[in-house]
């Protein structure tokens, strides 16, 4: 298997479905319209659970068991030293919209699970997926190209 780097998700789907590639990994989205059209197959989710709107597409954990699920989820991000207040309100208006119920429905739509966490528990969760994914990089004997 080779890497090719793709500048985003839509040109790595559209050379899935046309069979330029063989297989790709991609946040769950974009992928979600090739799925339900049948151009393109899920093998497996990323999450600890099955996911709702695809309920017969098993986990990574299924079907390697011992595979440590990688976390996930989607944040917002600001530029470093955004003042804590600043933070806190975008924090909480991000937090209404989401769970806003023509907002949560579409976003589940997409097969986003909506959850919402703290700036610290996000940190936290950040820190946590930087750190995992270094262990993977380097049991995978990966080199910076």
């Amino acid at each position: 298997m080779m890497h090719i780097p793709y500048k985003g998700a839509a040109l790595a789907l559209t050379d899935l479905a046309s069979g330029q590639i063989s297989v790709t990994f991609s946040i769950l989205a974009p992928v979600l319209s090739h799925v339900r059209s049948g151009k393109v197959r899920l093998i497996a989710i990323m999450e600890s659970a099955r996911n709702a709107a695809l309920p017969d597409v098993p986990t990574v954990t299924e079907t390697m068991p011992g595979f440590q699920k990688l976390g996930g989820g989607l944040g917002f991000f600001g530029p470093a030293g955004l003042p804590r207040p600043i933070v806190q309100r975008l924090n909480a208006e991000i937090v209404k919209a989401i769970f806003a119920p023509e907002v949560r429905a579409k976003l589940e739509d997409f097969g986003f699970r909506v959850s919402a966490s703290t700036p610290e528990e996000f940190t936290v969760l950040m820190n946590n997926e930087f750190e995992t994914y270094g262990r993977a990089v380097k049991l995978a004997g990966l080199k910076s190209e």
